[in-house]
């Protein structure tokens, strides 16, 4: 079987082409129509079922991740494609990427953080096409996240949402202490967490993950861009320790005050991981912290009683971060069937 007409086959089932374009470039491989009927004919009872593998975030948003399972599920049976759906969360990705990739097996496709196309990109496709093309269909991409998808001028990734982390106030607290929400960390959040705390009844003003995890890098970007830093100059070059490296230093500086020299946040915080300041701030430890969806979600969906109790504020020195990256990955196989399920992703049926 002409290896050129297999792969327009492959096309045509997956939804990328439609029939009318399969027979036409049919019919210039076998030299007419008929012969390319006759191969797709002959070949698809002896096609195995394709297999898919599919690594994806695990939200805390758990209802989230059921609606991502079922459109895959909806789309695999469509396409008759076996799909091995493995997720991870937050602290477990990035190892599964890197030994993935360094022992030659990564998966087919990939749902990353912010720093996906950038860190992996010798392993990634260019998907500007797809990216483009979905993109397109929903008025385009925001700034930010069009900017870090894209490496050398090529889509490595295409996003799907954007994880905007706010702030948590417990709002009963700040009314019996009078206090007004604070605009920015430095110095407002600061006196707003002296003012606020009781340490005696385990009661902290702030409480935030400060070591490797997205919690803590959404934390030390906004506290960077605050000082006037950031990782990376206007260059796009690497800028901790070089161009911002009086700006950064300041920022870390104030991040360790907050548990030395404040001593707003609570014993043991730097073990913290991604869901620690989740559990402390439902178990009324915390007057405030920072959060996505995931905080907001478990207080409602549980009924708890800090949920009316809480006051959400979009941070002034937030700037939107972690879009959910898919990331066909170069050097599997499948190459079809990662573009179509990104539409899906982004299209499902009926919407």
């Amino acid at each position: 079987m002409d290896t050129r007409l297999k792969h327009l086959a492959e096309q045509l089932d997956a939804g990328l082409i439609a029939r009318r374009e399969f027979l036409r470039k049919a019919a210039i491989v076998t030299g007419g129509t008929a012969a390319g009927l006759h191969a797709l004919r002959s070949m698809a009872p002896a096609q195995a079922k394709t297999k898919l593998r599919l690594w994806l975030f695990k939200s805390f948003v758990t209802a989230g991740n059921d609606v991502v399972a079922k459109q895959i599920e909806t789309w695999a049976k469509d396409k008759n494609v076996e799909v091995e759906m493995d997720w991870a969360t937050f602290g477990d990705r990035e190892q599964k990427f890197v030994a993935a990739i360094e022992a030659g097996n990564p998966p087919d496709m990939a749902e990353m953080n912010l720093y996906g196309p950038m860190r992996y990109k010798a392993a990634l496709r260019d998907v500007s096409k797809v990216a483009s093309d979905v993109a397109a269909s929903k008025g385009g991409l925001l700034p930010f996240a069009e900017r870090l998808m894209k490496v050398d001028g090529k889509f490595l990734g295409v996003a799907r949402y954007s994880m905007t982390t706010v702030f948590f106030i417990r709002k009963d607290v700040m009314e019996a202490k009078g206090l007004k929400v604070p605009k920015v960390y430095d110095p407002d959040v600061v006196e707003f967490a002296k003012k606020s705390q009781d340490p005696s009844k385990d009661l902290w003003g702030f409480g935030q993950t400060l070591n490797r995890s997205d919690d803590g890098d959404g934390f030390m970007s906004n506290i960077l861009w605050d000082y006037g830093g950031g990782v990376f100059d206007k260059e796009g070059k690497p800028a901790i320790g070089t161009t911002f490296l009086k700006q950064n230093t300041a920022a870390l500086q104030f991040a360790v005050d907050t548990i030395k020299k404040h001593g707003i946040q609570p014993p043991g915080v730097m073990g913290w991981t991604d869901v620690s300041n989740n559990e402390a701030y439902m178990a009324g430890k915390l007057v405030t912290t920072n959060n996505g969806a995931s905080l907001y979600y478990a207080m409602v969906s549980k009924k708890h009683e800090l949920a009316p109790k809480t006051r959400v504020r979009r941070k002034q020195d937030s700037r939107g971060r972690t879009p959910g990256f898919c990331c066909p990955v170069k050097q599997t196989d499948c190459e079809i069937y990662p573009q179509t399920i990104t539409v899906t992703l982004w299209r499902p049926k009926g919407r």
